[in-house]
């Protein structure tokens, strides 16, 4: 089913959605160990060094979410690339025709039976 290169495009894939994964929550964890100490302090007293921390753990995680988002659109638009599109269609066509031909070389085939062969 899966040949060599499907399943290492599969792997980095995975690797590469765990790494984003990965990078959001340490971005977004400070902000989930600060939770806690916000509804810990019912003190009416303001301290403005809590409130800074609040300030720069919704800062770093709303950059984290940008960056993440940002490098899915450059993947996307790498990704649906007519061009490139259209080489991995070529190399695909080339590779189906070469399939079809080894298979041909040691069975007679009339001209007309070729595109009725299934390679895979």
């Amino acid at each position: 089913m899966c040949d060599g290169k499907d399943m290492k495009r599969l792997v980095r894939t995975g690797a590469l959605v765990l790494a984003l994964l990965g990078a959001l929550m340490a971005i977004a964890s400070p902000g989930v160990a600060a939770a806690p100490t916000l509804a810990q302090d019912s003190a009416d007293e303001f301290d403005s060094n809590e409130a800074q921390r609040t300030v720069d753990t919704v800062r770093r995680t709303l950059i984290g979410i940008a960056i993440g988002t940002g490098v899915m659109l450059v993947l996307y638009i790498w990704h649906t690339d007519p061009r490139r599109r259209f080489g991995v269609a070529n190399r695909r066509r080339d590779r189906q025709e070469v399939t079809q031909h080894i298979g041909l070389d040691h069975e007679f085939v009339l001209p007309g039976e070729i595109e009725d062969l299934d390679p895979g």
